[in-house]
C-alpha cells in the first residue's frame, strides 16, 4: 500500500487487490459478523453501520474497465476550467515515451480551447 497524496480533507492511496480484499473482510466482519448494538456501534467505531455498508460496497465493486490500467494520463475541459490527471497505480511518475508526451500535449492543448 502507498500513499500517493494527503491532504487535510482526502487520502489517495494506492493498493494492491490483495489488500483492498482484506480491508474489505475486515469491514464486512465489523459490519455484518461481531455483534455490536446499534446503540454502541457508532460511538466504537466512529461511523454509522449505514456509512461503513457503503464503504464495503465500494470495496467490492469492480473497476471500469477503462480504468484497468497501470498509469493514465489524459486532459479535459470541464466548463472553463482544465482537468489534468497523470498518475501511475504507485504513485510513482508517469513515464512516457516521446509519442505519449506529444499525444498528451495535444490532449492539453485541446482541453484548453475547449475551456476558453
Amino acid at each position: 500500500m502507498n500513499i500517493v497524496l494527503k491532504t487535510e480533507k482526502r487520502v489517495l492511496v494506492s493498493m494492491s487487490s490483495e489488500e483492498i480484499l482484506g480491508i474489505a473482510n475486515a469491514v464486512n466482519e465489523i459490519c455484518n459478523g461481531v455483534h455490536t448494538a446499534e446503540s454502541e456501534f457508532e460511538t466504537r467505531l466512529g461511523d454509522s453501520r449505514e456509512f461503513l455498508n457503503g464503504v464495503l460496497a465500494t470495496l467490492h465493486a469492480a473497476p471500469h474497465p477503462a480504468l484497468r490500467t497501470t498509469e493514465r494520463a489524459d486532459a479535459w475541459a470541464d466548463g472553463s476550467s482544465i482537468q489534468v490527471i497523470c498518475i501511475s497505480d504507485s504513485g510513482d511518475p508517469v513515464d512516457m515515451g516521446s509519442d505519449e508526451a506529444h499525444a498528451f500535449g495535444q490532449r492539453l492543448q485541446q482541453a484548453i480551447k475547449d475551456a476558453e
